[in-house]
């Protein structure tokens, strides 16, 4: 699957306008990863080549402030359904990005996407005076989460709403001004004058490793675990943009 779809035929055709889709899920799952269904879902089907200002009301100052999310950048909210008899934590992905510049394939590897992408208007202080750093903290056996009412306290059953999700910003996406090579990049070579850059910088594929764990037991309810973790939590999945 994987070598397939990352031919530059593939790449090129995508410059005609591939529609953006929920991450797939691939193989290799296995014990209490293979009963968790995760899906990352686009909000927006297009990278923005615009850089976003964001002003929100600041939960320690109660000030207006404002976050700029950099360009290119896209949209995505969580589903995750968690099947196991185990409590699931998620600390989020590492993501590798592929793109096509200079009339080649690059990739940019190790990514992250963690509680930091999150939509910083849901940032929160909770009233012991932690804030969150996951983006699940023990998700319990057959519930599943969506999107919170309370932003610092996604281990209590009651946080757990359909009515609201979380948007979190897949941003700064590499483009082809950075195409001699950036941090994790491979391959380089000088812009091409005859390419159009805007356009090179649209179509990505992205490719996303889970970082997370299941744990025995609940949360305390200072949200601290109660144990160890016992099984790492194991998922992959694929993005294609336009």
């Amino acid at each position: 699957m994987r070598t397939s779809i990352l031919q530059n035929n593939w790449m090129r055709a995508s410059l005609l306008g591939l529609v953006l889709m929920s991450v797939v899920q691939c193989g290799g799952a296995f014990g209490a990863s293979a009963k968790v269904n995760l899906q990352l879902l686009p909000n927006l089907p297009i990278v923005s080549l615009a850089t976003l200002n964001i002003t929100y009301t600041d939960p320690l100052t109660s000030l207006q402030t404002q976050s700029t999310i950099t360009a290119p950048w896209y949209e995505l909210t969580m589903s995750i359904t968690n099947n196991s008899t185990e409590y699931l934590t998620l600390a989020g992905f590492l993501y590798n990005v592929s793109y096509l510049s200079s009339g080649g394939l690059q990739t940019t590897y190790g990514q992250e996407f963690t509680v930091t992408n999150l939509d910083p208007r849901f940032t929160c202080q909770s009233l012991t005076g932690a804030v969150r750093s996951m983006i699940v903290e023990g998700l319990a056996p057959n519930e599943t989460y969506s999107g919170l009412n309370d932003p610092c306290d996604d281990y209590l059953s009651s946080s757990i709403s359909s009515s609201k999700s979380d948007i979190y910003y897949v941003s700064s996406l590499p483009t082809s001004a950075s195409a001699g090579g950036g941090s994790g990049g491979s391959g380089g070579g000088s812009s091409n004058p005859g390419t159009n850059p805007a356009l090179e910088s649209t179509s990505y594929f992205l490719q996303f490793y889970a970082q997370g764990w299941f744990e025995a037991d609940g949360r305390n309810s200072d949200g601290s675990p109660k144990g160890p973790p016992i099984e790492r939590f194991i998922w992959e999945g694929f993005m294609t943009t336009q």
